[in-house]
């Protein structure tokens, strides 16, 4: 089982990824998943750009991004990110996963 995550920077265990997620606004996981991007050279597929777009706009499941509700928004952030790969990308979705119940 892979417990950590590696880039140039630094070794992060990828449990303190999944609890650094849980305090956080729906707003700084998206800034997470594009810095997560970034770092390790992945592109944004086409089909989450505009739910990742959307996911940086707003803080709380109860907010509404146009006429979606932030659950609807996480929803389909989650069925588009299916290629968004590695240990961040599995913290991501699980914690988005655990607060959309």
């Amino acid at each position: 089982m892979n417990t950590t995550t590696s880039n140039a920077a630094a070794t992060i265990p990828v449990v303190s990824i999944a609890e650094d997620l849980k305090g956080k606004k729906l707003f700084e996981i998206a800034q997470t998943v594009v810095r997560d991007h970034r770092e390790t050279g992945q592109k944004v597929n086409y089909a989450l750009k505009p739910w990742l777009d959307a996911l940086g706009s707003i803080s709380e499941l109860t907010d509404n991004y146009g006429a979606e509700s932030g659950r609807t928004v996480v929803a389909y952030f989650l069925s588009n990110a299916s290629q968004y790969k590695g240990a961040t990308a599995k913290a991501v979705k699980a914690e988005l996963k655990r607060r959309n119940k």
